[in-house]
């Protein structure tokens, strides 16, 4: 179980590396001259987070799926019961509670990089319209 302080810590932390994330995938995409139109969210959100320190190892999933909100966990788990109970089934094969707990943890960080993603697309856009209208003026 994680300490009180470990739980803050994980709390305060997910939002800000989700941002990072975000910054540095979207300058890396247009910087190759694509349009930020074009970026895939989803996907780039699932390659980030299968390989996250929080979703691949027990302990920091623990530590994470019990720093969120309730209602978070809550939305989480509905999210998890949605890709079937298969995929809990074998998460629970695999590793047991500690397995769903990173497949929860994996959903928690995947929809905080969503977030952020989203967030990031929409602000790249926003300061790309107001740059194009600067132009025009």
């Amino acid at each position: 179980m994680s300490t009180a302080l470990e739980q803050i810590n994980y709390f305060r932390e997910l939002p800000a590396r989700a941002e990072r994330i975000a910054r540095d995938l979207i300058e890396d995409w247009i910087a190759q001259g694509e349009p930020v139109e074009d970026f895939d969210i989803f996907d780039a959100a699932h390659a980030e987070a299968d390989g996250m320190d929080w979703v691949i190892y027990t302990h920091h999933a623990l530590a994470l799926c019990d720093a969120v909100s309730g209602s978070e966990l809550g939305e989480v788990e509905e999210q998890v019961l949605d890709i079937g109970r298969e995929g809990i089934a074998e998460a629970f094969r695999q590793g047991g509670l500690g397995g769903v707990a990173c497949l929860t943890a994996y959903w928690i960080v995947h929809r905080a990089v969503v977030s952020a993603l989203e967030a990031e697309v929409e602000r790249v856009i926003e300061e790309q319209a107001e740059q194009a209208d600067a132009e025009h003026a």
